[in-house]
This record gives C-alpha cells, structure tokens and sequence, in this order.
C-alpha cells in the first residue's frame, strides 16, 4: 500500500504519533534498517532483495513494484535522519538507479527539504519519496508498533516489544547474561545485510495472524532463520526469500486476484478455524448490522453491537464468555474496554486476511473495496450463516461435560 492520500491533520495532532515520531527517531541506524525491511512488505513490493552496494549512494534494497497492470523494477534506499534529507542525497541516489532502475523509493523516519521535494517531482527517473508522517500513517493503517489503550476510549499506545525486537537483532552483543535476566540468541545466517523480516511482517504476507506463525513454529512445521530469547519473549525473523516457498509449503491461499474469489475468501475466512473465543463472528455480525451502503461501519456503533450480544445472553442466563473481561457483566465494560479487545483481537484478523480496512482516526471500518464491490446479497447471508453456525457450535462445545 503506497501511501498517496493527504494525511489528516486532526491524526497527525494525535499523542500517538508524536509518540512514534519520537520512537522512530530514537531507533538505532542499525534497528531502523530492520525495521524499515519489514515496511517494505506493507508497501507493496515482492520479490525484495537486500543489495547494500558499497558507497553512500548505495541501494540498500531492490524489488518489483506491481501496479496490478504492471510490474515495475525498482530499487530502495533508506535513510535513517533527526533533520530533512537534504538535496544531495536524493541526486546520489537518482545516480544509483542509472541505468537499471526507472523507479526507485527512498524512506526515511525525517522529512524533505525543499530542494529534496523539487529533485523528487522528476518525472524520470520517477522518486517516490516517504517521509516520517508517511511511514507513521502506513504504521496507524496497519496497527503496527501500537497497541489498543484500555484505559481510554479510540486510543493507542506504544507497542514497545515491537521495537525492541527490532533493537535485539541490531545489537546482539548487547543481550548479555545480567542477574535477572537470561538472553539466548542464535547467530544471523548472514551478518550483512540482514534481509530478515520479522513474524508480523511473515504474517502479513501470508495473510495469516502472528499466533499462527508462532504455532507453526512451535509445532515443528515452520523454522525461523533467527531466535532471540529475551526473557520469557522469544523473537523470530524470517528470510524474506522463505515467503513463497512457506506459502507453498504449508498451503496457503494466495491474496485474492477476482471477484469470485474475493467473496470465496470471506466465506473461507468465516468458515474455518476453531474459535478459542467468539469474537471473530459476533464482530462479524456487529459490523454487517451497522453498516451504511458503501460498506464501512463506525467503530462507536460497532461497539456498541459487540457488547449488546453479550448482554443479551447474559439477560436469558446464558454464559456470555469464558475467561474474558465479558465472561461476568459485558455491560459494566467501558466502551475504550471493549474497543480495545476489538481492535487487539478479532478485527486484526481481519484486517491481516485484508478482508476489512481500519481508520483508527476515524474510526471507520470497512470492507476491502474489491471484495465491497464484488459481494451479492446472497454472500452476505451465506457469510452471516456461517457466523451463526460458528457461534452456536463454540458454546455447544463449552457447554458440553
């Protein structure tokens, strides 16, 4: 997802994103580079290699850009600045591409100067330039280093084990054995460059949920190229070229490429794992109970949906839950509560499946446009069924002796 549309004011006003502005900047240059390998996942570039050719004006990556009509050779630096990226450095790098690359993207956590921004309005070679409020927007658009705030209401905070994760595998020497503390790491499989991407990142790409990597890998069936044990987390990274080869491997579906199987995805999605909660089809069902005609939903009213089925069991003498904050009153559970377990649990799903797209600034909730575009009536009631039948099978199952 190449960021394009202008950024709200009202979001970057927030104190979340001046908390990620801070936390970006104070990244080691090494932890950023980590970092900004991930980035290159949710921006849409396949077939990514890590080159760092020697020199200041070296390309740190390379990667195919698909457009969907076409595919596109492009390359990647990323610079890692507390001040502007000066003029200089975009001339470098337009120097670099010659003459293999037409398109190339240059990242970086600070902004661009004036002269920067004029050299990337170029036509040839085309410069897509992403400053700090960018990447900070693709973090928000993601959930990405953030975390659902309990304690107040469509608000967000620091995921602070994401970014340390990034920091362990920059400094390795650093997790040393203290008196509290026990760290293990396993060595790189190529010190430089470092072309790991970490479990979100892997997850993402596969559309499956972080937990069902981390049981892949407990199960034996999945290998990370690198284990950092930092107490009682352990952190794995991935080689990015593993992705296909995993996909292959464990039989996952690749992202929808029509309108048939668009609708077959949500019908899948809606059918399939054995729930450990019920949140994923009672969300389901609050959102398709709130929407308007162009397929979003406001968070509030989704909210409030959510929580109104679990009052309505506990009301018959039904169990509304088990061991979740809903499992004794739903209705004394603040609505920042409720949003909170939303947003950390089943939504995310979702939004990793790409089936629904999520605006914390907003708060809208919507279906992917393609898959909104491509749904009949019928799909709808199909996807509602197989909610139904979720639900009444996951207290079925509890209930039993």
């Amino acid at each position: 997802m190449m960021p394009k549309e202008p950024i709200p004011a009202t979001m970057k006003a927030t104190p979340i994103w001046a908390a990620l502005r801070t936390r970006l900047v104070n990244l080691s240059p090494r932890a950023f580079e980590y970092f900004a390998g991930d980035l290159l996942t949710y921006l849409g570039l396949h077939e990514v290699r890590v080159t760092r050719y020697v020199g200041d004006a070296g390309l740190d990556a390379e990667g195919i850009l698909d457009t969907g009509a076409f595919r596109i050779p492009t390359a990647v630096q990323v610079k890692r600045y507390r001040k502007s990226v000066p003029r200089p450095d975009i001339d470098r790098f337009v120097g670099a591409l010659s003459p293999r690359y037409a398109h190339g993207i240059f990242i970086t956590n600070g902004q661009f100067s004036k002269g920067a921004r004029a050299k990337l309005k170029d036509p040839v070679p085309h410069i897509h330039g992403i400053d700090g409020d960018q990447i900070i927007h693709l973090m928000l658009h993601h959930q990405i280093g953030v975390a659902p705030d309990e304690h107040a209401r469509a608000a967000l905070v620091l995921d602070e084990r994401y970014f340390a994760d990034f920091e362990a595998r920059a400094h390795p020497s650093s997790l040393a054995e203290s008196p509290d503390q026990y760290y293990q790491i396993t060595p790189e499989p190529e010190p430089e460059p470092p072309d790991l991407i970490s479990v979100r990142a892997l997850a993402y790409a596969l559309r499956v949920d972080p937990t069902t990597i981390r049981a892949w890998v407990a199960a034996g069936k999945l290998s990370p190229d690198q284990t950092i044990q930092r107490g009682s987390h352990t952190t794995y990274a991935f080689r990015r070229e593993r992705v296909e080869p995993i996909r292959t491997q464990l039989g996952v579906a690749d992202a929808p490429q029509d309108a048939a199987q668009w609708r077959q995805a949500l019908l899948d999605f809606m059918g399939s794992e054995r729930l450990t909660k019920s949140y994923k089809p009672v969300l389901f069902k609050a959102i398709v109970a709130t929407l308007n005609r162009d397929g979003q939903a406001q968070m509030a009213a989704v909210v409030q949906a959510f929580r109104a089925f679990y009052v309505q069991r506990k009301q018959a003498g039904l169990p509304p839950e088990y061991q979740s904050p809903l499992a004794a009153d739903p209705a004394a559970v603040s609505d920042a509560a409720v949003q909170a377990l939303i947003e950390k649990y089943p939504l995310d799903r979702f939004l990793i499946q790409k089936l629904m797209q999520y605006d914390p600034s907003t708060g809208v909730i919507q279906f992917h446009p393609e898959l909104w575009a491509s749904l009949r009536y019928a799909d709808m009631l199909d996807a509602l069924a197989q909610a139904d039948e979720q639900i009444a099978t996951y207290y079925r199952r509890h209930a039993a002796p």
